[in-house]
């Protein structure tokens, strides 16, 4: 099923715990809400004066929250709509943005202003800011919320503690070129990172953020795969056996974690680069969105 979702351009998915629902964003500066089992459109989110870059639902489902290229972070309760907090701080685009897996009042975000910020949705505070060596792209919190990951333009995944700020650890040149995107399986604790070197990567993060050193476990590519944009996200089936990453050609590419193998490649649904891949928490298909603003519910 393929849906216009945002005119301009769709950089952002997220869906809800359930699997009930999605949430995508894009440059109408709208985030839109979808019904996931027959791709209707359920509901638009405003407030954002922006393009917006990043999502994150919260692990009850309760609040929505995006990232905006207006320099700042919004966010919104799902059951009436109704936006919450305005999150201002960063001095360039926000471009990523990540709620803590155990405590829906906490977040972190990311901007090209080369700043992490760390949030208090309770009172709509930033609590701690950390400058970072070069343009963050994504951010992602690990399974226990103990440190947040930051993926940057010079292919390097970092690691922070959320209470301090203090680094936690930090994978120099994991990629060849910018790290697209990130994400962590719960389950499993382990990270995927998507590179603008066409590769995901597998890491451990338990070991690099607990001072033992990095380690990749895994690296996945396929001929003629190319990632299109300096932020795309990759996306992890639940319980970790397969990894997904949208391409360049409009293709998203899945891989067996444990083999290393292509599993399935799609026709060529989208248009245009792919922006972003989300699998259901539900166990079912995946979702991509890409750069002309088109939204695909894959089946099975």
């Amino acid at each position: 099923r393929v849906a216009t979702a945002h005119e301009g351009g769709a950089h952002a998915l997220a869906y809800a715990p359930s699997g009930e629902r999605l949430y995508t964003g894009g440059a109408d500066r709208a985030v839109r809400v979808w019904e996931a089992g027959s791709g209707a459109a359920a509901g638009v989110l405003a407030g954002c004066m922006g393009t917006v870059l990043g999502l994150a639902v919260s692990g009850d489902g309760s609040s929505v929250l995006a990232a905006s290229a207006d320099k700042s972070l919004r966010l919104w309760d799902t059951g009436s709509g109704r936006l919450r907090h305005s999150l201002t701080g960063h001095m360039d685009r926000v471009v990523g943005c990540a709620l803590h897996p155990g405590d829906a009042m906490a977040a972190a975000s990311g901007g090209q202003d080369r700043c992490v910020k760390v949030w208090d949705l309770t009172k709509g505070l930033c609590k701690k800011s950390v400058l970072v060596a070069s343009n963050v792209t994504c951010v992602a919190y690990s399974p226990d919320g103990a440190m947040v990951l930051s993926g940057h333009l010079d292919g390097a995944l970092r690691l922070w503690d959320p209470r301090t700020g203090n680094s936690a650890g930090e994978m120099a040149g994991l990629h060849g070129a910018a790290v697209a995107g990130v994400v962590v399986e719960p389950t499993t604790g382990e990270a995927f990172t998507l590179g603008r070197d066409g590769c995901v990567k597998r890491v451990d993060i338990r070991v690099t953020g607990g001072g033992g050193g990095s380690e990749t476990l895994a690296t996945y590519s396929a001929p003629g795969f190319r990632v299109g944009l300096n932020a795309c996200r990759p996306a992890a089936a639940p319980g970790g056996g397969m990894v997904a990453a949208g391409g360049a050609d409009g293709t998203v590419c899945t891989w067996d974690v444990r083999s290393g193998r292509v599993a399935h490649r799609t026709a060529k649904g989208h248009a245009g680069a792919v922006a972003a891949v989300e699998w259901s928490p539900a166990g079912g298909p995946f979702a991509s969105v890409d750069k002309t603003g088109s939204l695909i519910l894959w089946g099975d």
